[in-house]
């Protein structure tokens, strides 16, 4: 399922972090990802990066590497809020994952 076609499918309330907005910028310019859309219209209503979810990535064990995955977990962790992700390593943070 194309994401754009997973989040248009969703009943559910959905917050997109500014660090997947850059890393779905990153991936659809190198053919990657594909959108039904282009990224700057679709996404920017859901973003909301604070001082404090950077700040958290600090206090976090080193399970991962991988600094846009940090940064999810991080808000995740702050705001009380599921990640939606395939990527396996994030469960091993203390974050409920959803669609692995």
């Amino acid at each position: 399922m194309k994401w754009g076609c997973l989040i248009e499918a969703t009943l559910q309330a959905l917050y997109l972090s500014a660090v997947s907005a850059w890393e779905i910028a990153m991936k659809v310019a190198l053919g990657r990802l594909e959108l039904s859309g282009e990224p700057a219209i679709l996404v920017p209503e859901q973003m909301a990066v604070q001082i404090s979810h950077a700040l958290h990535v600090y206090s976090l064990p080193s399970h991962h590497r991988d600094p846009f995955d940090r940064m999810l977990v991080a808000q995740s962790q702050i705001e009380g809020l599921p990640i939606h992700t395939s990527g396996a390593r994030i469960g091993y943070y203390d974050v409920e994952v959803v669609w692995k």
